[in-house]
């Protein structure tokens, strides 16, 4: 204990390889594993009034340099037990405006960009998933049995940070927020009805299975700037067969044709780079990612397979010695975003680099807003006018060319909302 305190980590890192925090520093001395909420109370009763370690679960502690790991308490099953997260502890406004940097440089998820998204806060109303993609560690942490939030807590919730603490837009980052998309729905259909309007995404994405043209249509009522959906692969094998999704490749280009018929501004992830994964099928991968954005207007991100500890892609490229190098916690935070850290028989980093390059080249002439506007200003002239309302509203070029790619970036969204005018985009 550093100074008669304790430093206590938790989280996804935490859950899966929680000794790797007393092996970098000596700075923490206890790290949680899995969900906290009932495990920090007992800390703190134990920093207070003495007792055992060894009685808290979800533990691991370190004393004479030997690590003692406690038993996994079971997941949290009734979620409606647990109060809402103190946010009379937060100073909101500087929270708020953490983000924003001088000089007007912009940080964080698309922030700024778009009605309300000045006094955002993120809000998961679910934990857990039942699916079993080789690349995601999420079952370290919450488990694998979805268990949820109910109506009505989540609309309490909803209407506490709306009315009480003037907040204008959720970023639902729930892993699974459609697995129950009547579930979901009726928390839209009640906030609505009680008159609490905010405008909302979904960072993490959405499965685009679970999701009709009443859902979509619903969704864009409601205030939704845009979803963002898991597709992973433009190649059906490896969907099926190596990531494990067992996602319809038809099913997503409906659901993307969908979205665009609902104005709903949509983007979509992709994973290249597994192992038993063929350069070709990581092009198809690239071109159908194209494609969806060519004909339905979905924004692309391409990320990299990386080996997270806890999951299947780790286990096989550990037993196969796949790794080109260390894979450090410094490693794993930027490896998605670079040639990754895997070669195979089937492939080198330099084969996913040539592919991130020819992506990227091509996804930055399909988004130019020199190309992208006038053919949306044309076919919407709501659009456009708008765009000129906010332009006369622009102080410099910068602000010019910045206020271009946002309506480059959501034109279903501010083509239909009746919010004006926007936050300034600088």
């Amino acid at each position: 204990m550093n100074g008669g305190m304790s430093t206590v980590m938790g989280g996804p890192h935490a859950s899966v390889i929680p000794e790797t925090f007393f092996q970098r520093t000596e700075s923490i001395d206890l790290v949680v594993q899995g969900e906290g909420e009932y495990i920090m109370p007992r800390i703190a009763q134990w920093r207070e009034r003495g007792g055992q370690l060894e009685d808290i679960p979800n533990l691991t502690s370190r004393a004479d340099g030997a690590l003692t790991r406690t038993q996994r308490a079971p997941f949290i099953m009734k979620l409606d037990d647990l109060p809402f997260p103190a946010y009379d502890l937060v100073p909101l406004e500087a929270y708020f405006d953490m983000p924003v940097q001088s000089g007007g440089i912009v940080m964080g998820r698309l922030r700024l960009e778009y009605e309300g998204s000045r006094r955002a806060i993120s809000m998961i109303t679910s934990r857990g998933c039942p699916y079993d993609c080789c690349f995601c560690s999420v079952h370290g942490h919450m488990g694998r049995y979805f268990r949820y939030h109910s109506v009505d807590y989540v609309v309490a919730h909803l209407r506490h940070v709306i009315r009480d603490l003037g907040v204008r837009h959720i970023h639902f980052e729930d892993d699974n927020l459609t697995l129950r998309p009547d579930r979901f729905l009726s928390i839209l259909r009640r906030a609505r009805e009680e008159g609490l309007r905010f405008t909302w995404d979904t960072p993490n994405g959405v499965r685009a299975d679970t999701l009709d043209e009443a859902a979509l249509r619903e969704f864009a009522n409601s205030g939704c700037v845009y979803l963002c959906v898991g597709v992973e692969s433009g190649d059906q094998h490896v969907l099926d067969h190596i990531i494990g999704k067992r996602l319809d490749l038809r099913k997503v280009r409906h659901f993307a044709m969908l979205a665009r018929k609902a104005r709903i501004d949509l983007a979509a992830f992709f994973v290249i780079g597994f192992p038993g994964e063929t350069i070709e099928q990581m092009r198809r991968t690239v071109d159908f990612a194209l494609d969806l954005e060519r004909r339905h207007g979905a924004h692309p991100y391409l990320l990299t397979a990386t080996p997270l500890p806890g999951t299947r892609l780790y286990d096989e490229v550990m037993r196969n010695n796949y790794l080109v190098r260390e894979l450090t916690e410094e490693e794993m935070a930027i490896a998605t975003q670079t040639a990754g850290v895997v070669r195979t028989p089937d492939f080198s980093p330099d084969d996913i680099a040539r592919e991130r390059a020819r992506f990227y080249r091509a996804h930055g002439w399909l988004m130019s807003s020199k190309r992208k506007l006038p053919k949306l200003f044309l076919t919407s002239p709501k659009l456009f006018a708008r765009f000129l309302l906010e332009a006369s509203r622009c102080r410099s070029i910068a602000e010019l060319r910045k206020l271009a790619r946002v309506f480059a970036r959501f034109p279903g969204f501010l083509s239909r909302s009746p919010m004006v005018p926007l936050d300034r985009p600088l």
